[in-house]
């Protein structure tokens, strides 16, 4: 097997920019729900933040998948996150629900291009035959500024205020402009897709691709229970008593999703997808359902290590195979579908989840992502689950 080299310079800068860029968008995804619920008593409304945000990416990724066949990818990088930095920090000066509404839908737009191109950029770099282990390890950076995100932002609205938590989230997306200007665009362009530049470019050939369906279709069921995680974690932990030890949830899902991310693509790039799949699904139905029965702390760390794990795990099989049912070229495509998938399942969840935990409480919140992870167990077994051509990873 190749021991093509991983960790480059570039590499390594990109990881550093999806830190930044998903401490600061799940910072907003956790806390302000939140904020919102407290200060209207409206978990519904509280979602919608999340809703709207997650639609307007979902509806900007088709296009991008086609423009970055047009632009320099890290002029759009630079430019975009400079935006979504100073968009975050316009919070602070409103809390009138429409314009927040507004600023969040632009935020979305430009998160929709930025989770895309920095994707596209880290999938540029790896070794083909390492893929699976190079998108686990970029995943793995992402993940841990997205799980970190409420671990500082929870506390800095309890303890200090709204407008210190939306100053140190804008910061956050600002260092990620600042890593965006040293890195370099790689030496193969990931814009390139022909040698004829005369040569028209389709749009729909570059936004859809039926090829990656499949894998990011199946996502959905994974990002739906997250949506849940970010949505409700808050008000769940107050519901038991346990709200001042939240960000103790948020550290061991972090810790767990980094560990399993990690290492999942380079079991998935050795063994296949199965020896994943079927396990991770175990660990997320049982973490989902010890938050339906809480009653300690040791058991609401338990539960957010578990979920780290699977969600971890199921979301990097699911990025990979992706990519790898396209060619190199249309990998924008790839990762425009599946981030596009999930945050679908994350947009519609923080709706649904928010009308159940009104009719209910924020325990069925989770009893209803435990069966989300069933029904995926269900789909993947009936489908990929039996494919042994898509099993192991091969090398282009």
């Amino acid at each position: 097997m190749s021991t093509s080299k991983l960790f480059t310079k570039d590499f390594v800068l990109v990881m550093c920019f999806g830190f930044f860029l998903f401490i600061s968008m799940n910072a907003l995804t956790t806390v302000l729900p939140t904020h919102v619920t407290n200060v209207l008593d409206d978990p519904f409304i509280g979602g919608m933040t999340t809703t709207v945000f997650m639609f307007a990416a979902i509806l900007t990724r088709p296009l991008v998948g086609y423009f970055i066949q047009k632009v320099n990818i890290n002029i759009l990088n630079t430019v975009s996150i400079l935006l979504f930095a100073i968009l975050i920090f316009a919070l602070q000066f409103t809390t009138v629900i429409p314009i927040v509404m507004t600023l969040r839908a632009l935020q979305g737009v430009l998160f929709g291009i930025l989770s895309t191109t920095v994707a596209t950029l880290a999938t540029s770099i790896v070794p083909a035959n390492r893929r699976g282990e190079g998108v686990g390890i970029y995943g793995a950076s992402q993940s841990t500024g997205g799980a970190l995100a409420p671990v500082i932002g929870l506390p800095l609205l309890q303890n200090f205020s709204y407008q210190t938590f939306i100053t140190a989230v804008s910061v956050a997306a600002f260092i990620g402009f600042i890593v965006s200007l040293l890195t370099k665009k790689p030496e193969k362009k990931v814009e390139e897709v022909t040698a004829d530049p005369t040569e028209k470019v389709s749009f729909w050939d570059y936004a859809f691709d039926k090829r990656a369906l499949l894998p990011c279709a199946i996502v959905l069921f994974v990002s739906f229970p997250l949506g849940g995680v970010n949505t409700f974690m808050g008000p769940l932990a107050a519901e038991v008593g346990l709200s001042e030890h939240v960000s103790l949830f948020f550290l061991a899902q972090a810790i767990f999703n980094l560990v399993f991310k990690t290492n999942a693509g380079k079991i998935m790039d050795n063994h296949g997808h199965l020896v994943v799949v079927y396990p991770a699904i175990g660990l997320g139905i049982l973490g989902f359902l010890i938050l339906t029965r809480l009653n300690s702390l040791p058991l609401f760390i338990l539960s957010g290590a578990l979920i780290g794990a699977a969600i971890g795990s199921l979301s990097i099989v699911f990025q990979t195979l992706a990519l790898n049912s396209l060619s190199d070229d249309k990998h924008a495509t790839a990762n425009a579908m599946y981030f596009s998938f999930m945050d679908f399942g994350i947009a519609i969840s923080a709706s649904i989840l928010g009308m159940v935990a009104n009719a209910f409480n924020f325990k069925a919140v989770f009893v209803v992502a435990a069966i989300s992870l069933v029904l995926m167990f269900i789909v993947y077994f009936s489908t990929l689950g039996k494919n042994k051509a898509q099993e192991k990873v091969t090398e282009s």
